[in-house]
């Protein structure tokens, strides 16, 4: 079914199902290089914004993070600079760069617009999609097998011009009939192979682990049944891993059964041992305010991970109010600031070698039915060097992370805990005022730069929670600032989990003495 989104609408704010489909397709034949290539700097025309050497981080980031390279080119270019690209200057830009496959899905599927104007020639043409009859006959063509462009139409597709621009189908499902288009276009899919491996390995070690962790082995098609073959209507959301659906058993509740993508980018330039440690990583967390793994299935054609379904969503959402929620109320936000900053001083301190999450945020702070705080998505979590936790700093040369909660140093390639810190400091923020972590019609776009620049904390605080707990909130906003400062001068997180129990029982007895 087409879209109606309006070609205005910022890359940023593409809905998640648009913007997974759009990277999946800039994959093939490596179209992100080209468009990257076309992409001016916005904020300082007509110079490019992008170089060789930002393509050669991208890779990077792909191989350490899972995530394809066209997703982390479309966060990183929606998300930096004052001006930011709209759907229309996406479409510009990919048709500038022939990649007219990605050009007209945003514009037929996404905006429900137009045909693009293409050359009547050469590798640019429109050609006809084979159909599946047609493409299950290329999967019989070997390696080796030349297809001549001047040959039947059915055949073109596969060989003449650009990958990018030419398979025009983003829903084959049939494994054979992708296998035949790969040979056909002379590429080896030993990398199915590859990752079939990586599967194997990462359940073998789940296995090994499942007793000492409380990990569940989950049958594959238990978990087909139970999202209705993984089906639209169960959906949740997608990501750099996959896709996320809604299930429910009855020995574990409603959950959410996260379905990895075995033949994409996602675990791509990964070795087995690297993607399943992390996950063993996550799997080993044990803490009341970190969302824990249930379980896994690996007995299927793609690997499967399945966490508690958080009922109230995510912090983000009920700040916002989404769908009619109502307001968090001021001890609902002060329990909140409490939990996540617990969970992260146990992602601080629990090792020897801390572990620094490196994308804390309100959309990871997900809430269970009470309001419980689970913190999620450890996809960058990476162990801190040793040494003391104030000192403890890796070095990258990756930018990671969303950028209106990285802190000033993280630009620079310097992670360390205390860049959890600061990223908490945002969030604090996000409960003191209850405004977005960016908005570019106001002054800072960011929210730590709209604060420092407003600095009026009667200005600034939610006014929907009334006057009662003023005080209490311009305590937390105090905390808040200090998360915010140089890193040099930032507290701890355990520092900060005193600060706040501190702040809440004051709160409880100034409570209890107005009763």
């Amino acid at each position: 079914m087409k879209g109606s989104v309006s070609k205005e609408l910022e890359l940023r704010k593409l809905p998640a199902k648009y913007a997974f489909t759009l990277a999946q397709i800039l994959e093939v034949g490596q179209g992100w290089k080209e468009l990257m290539a076309k992409i001016p700097d916005l904020d300082r025309p007509p110079q490019l914004k992008y170089t060789v050497e930002h393509m050669r981080l991208i890779e990077e980031a792909s191989s350490k993070l899972k995530r394809t390279c066209s997703e982390i080119l479309l966060d990183e270019w929606g998300t930096s600079g004052r001006i930011r690209p709209n759907l229309s200057t996406l479409v510009e830009l990919l048709a500038a760069a022939q990649l007219y496959r990605a050009a007209e899905y945003i514009s037929l599927d996404v905006m429900n617009g137009a045909e693009l104007e293409r050359p009547s020639d050469g590798p640019a043409a429109r050609v006809r999609i084979p159909d599946t009859e047609e493409l299950l006959s290329m999967a019989t063509l070997e390696p080796s097998t030349t297809v001549s462009p001047l040959s039947t139409q059915s055949t073109v597709v596969a060989v003449s011009g650009p990958a990018h621009s030419q398979i025009n189908d983003p829903d084959l499902n049939d494994r054979s009939a992708k296998t035949g288009i790969l040979k056909s276009m002379g590429t080896s899919s030993s990398n199915y192979q590859g990752q079939d491996d990586v599967t194997r390995r990462i359940c073998q070690d789940l296995t090994q682990c499942s007793d000492e962790t409380g990990v569940c082995v989950f049958a594959y098609e238990e978990l087909v049944r139970s999202t209705n073959g993984f089906d639209d209507s169960q959906l949740l959301g997608r990501g750099g891993f996959g896709s996320v659906y809604k299930a429910h058993f009855p020995q574990h509740g409603s959950v959410a059964v996260k379905k990895l993508l075995s033949e994409g980018a996602a675990i791509e330039g990964l070795t087995g041992d690297q993607f399943s440690n992390e996950l063993l990583l996550v799997a080993g967390l044990k803490h009341p305010n970190i969302l824990s793994l249930t379980g896994y299935s690996c007995d299927g054609p793609d690997l499967c991970l399945v966490y508690p379904f958080m009922a109230n969503g995510s912090l983000q959402d009920r700040l916002e109010c989404k769908g009619g929620t109502p307001v968090l109320s001021w001890q609902t936000r002060i329990s909140i600031s409490q939990e996540t900053a617990s969970g992260l001083n146990y992602l601080h301190t629990q090792q020897p070698k801390p572990l620094v999450h490196r994308d804390m945020k309100s959309a990871n702070v997900l809430l269970t039915d009470g309001f419980t705080v689970k913190i999620a998505d450890f996809g960058l979590v990476r162990h801190a060097s040793r040494g003391s936790l104030t000192d403890s700093v890796m070095l990258t040369t990756t930018v990671l992370g969303t950028s209106a909660y990285m802190a000033p140093e993280a630009f620079r390639g310097d992670i360390s805990t205390k860049m959890d810190v600061f990223s908490f400091g945002v969030v604090l923020l996000e409960l003191v005022t209850g405004l977005p972590p960016f908005d570019e019609e106001r002054s800072g776009c960011d929210l730590a730069s709209h604060v420092e620049e407003i600095d009026n904390f009667n200005d600034l605080r939610d006014h929907r929670l009334g006057s009662e707990s003023v005080r209490a909130m311009q305590q937390l906003y105090d905390v808040a600032l200090a998360c915010l400062l140089e890193k040099k001068s930032r507290p701890p997180m355990q520092q900060v989990v005193n600060l706040l129990q501190s702040i809440s029982e004051t709160d409880e007895r100034a409570t209890e003495g107005c009763a």
